[in-house]
């Protein structure tokens, strides 16, 4: 059994660096709900729930990759001289996978997954007597979730890390759900939310500090104006505002900072309207006929669901979607990718081949 009852979902190693003190004991914050900004809240008690991962040793593994953590990013890339130690980028794709699938609202998000699936295909989940009963509590779908980091390290393996430094006069602040997922080909070219981590364009962002950030992206894509192999660096405030805006738009209840003059109550104001409350969107497709061998589908509303027969439930996660974009990170001319006209959309060349796909390459 666990001998700490209190498990943090955001591991304290790492909000640590956001803390104005030395010994890292306080954190200021913002609370959305309230609209209140917090000094000097003590950093134990943040992003914390009783039992969030049960009671087995699951707490005790996460505890040995934070200690990890604190070694490769803290005592390394932290510091006033940088080390980049071997292997850096595996373990940023691993602690970018683990971070997003292992926090409260990541919880929120895969129930409301399995909820959405319940009301388009009336499967019963959460009828106890169904054969289909699950349970959907916040410890079981955060557990759900983690058991796929795996598979999501895989499906992220091709893209380009990069470290941000950040010289500007504005800092990074983080939130209570730190990893955030973005896609500017999808929002800004395509007009699309509906992107996964396989998708052509893919950005995984994560802050370290107020000063040094991480940034996982497509390079078929987008160029990183890099300075070295694995730096780059911002100067302007207008980029690190950008991606303050990525955490405004992720933040579950609380986004931290350093120094109060850190978080721009303006910026979080503007942007607020595009959080999102309702994280899964779904369609019913009933099978309308036949061409060239295949069945052809066709987009129905709840109440036109069959009683009987065969139909196909889509479903699809939102991301949030920024109005701006930092230009450390910009399209290449030569942007690139592959697609067979399904409702896949636009993938990356790796997912081509691990999954056998057949598609063809396309400019973007």
């Amino acid at each position: 059994m666990s001998a700490n009852h209190s498990h943090h979902f955001v591991p304290r190693c790492y909000l640590k660096n956001f803390s104005p003190l030395e010994n890292g004991a306080t954190i200021n914050l913002f609370n959305i709900g309230r609209n209140q900004l917090i000094e000097n809240a003590p950093i134990k008690s943040q992003c914390a729930r009783t039992f969030l991962y049960g009671k087995d040793e699951l707490e005790k593994i996460l505890s040995e990759i934070e200690g990890k953590y604190a070694a490769w990013i803290t005592r390394s890339i932290l510091r006033d001289k940088p080390i980049v130690l071997d292997e850096i980028d595996h373990f940023i794709r691993f602690f970018l996978m683990l971070q997003f699938t292992r926090t409260e609202a990541s919880a929120i998000r895969t129930r409301a997954h399995f909820m959405l699936l319940d009301k388009l295909g009336q499967i019963g989940i959460e009828n106890e007597l169904s054969e289909h009963y699950f349970d959907t509590s916040d410890k079981e779908m955060v557990r759900f979730s983690m058991r796929m980091t795996d598979d999501l390290v895989n499906c992220i393996s091709d893209l380009s890390v990069c470290f941000i430094k950040n010289t500007s006069e504005s800092m990074f602040v983080t939130c209570d759900d730190p990893v955030v997922s973005s896609n500017r080909l999808h929002i800004q070219r395509l007009d699309r939310g509906d992107f996964g981590f396989g998708t052509a364009g893919a950005i995984l962002y994560l802050p370290l500090s107020p000063e040094v950030a991480v940034i996982a992206y497509d390079k078929d894509v987008y160029s990183c104006k890099k300075k070295s192999t694995a730096w780059a660096i911002i100067s302007n405030c207008s980029d690190v505002d950008a991606l303050n805006d990525l955490v405004f738009l992720k933040a579950k209840e609380n986004i931290y900072f350093r120094s109060k003059s850190d978080f721009k109550h303006t910026d979080f104001e503007r942007i607020k309207s595009r959080r999102i409350q309702d994280w899964g969107e779904g369609t019913i497709a009933i099978p309308v006929g036949e061409r060239d061998g295949g069945r052809i589908f066709k987009a129905v509303s709840e109440n036109e669901r069959p009683e009987v027969g065969g139909f196909l439930i889509h479903t699809s996660q939102r991301n949030p979607k920024p109005y701006r974009w930092p230009k450390v990170l910009s399209f290449k001319q030569s942007a690139h990718a592959y697609t067979n006209g399904s409702s896949a959309g636009y993938i990356r060349k790796r997912i081509v081949k691990t999954d056998g796909i057949d598609a063809v390459k396309i400019k973007v």
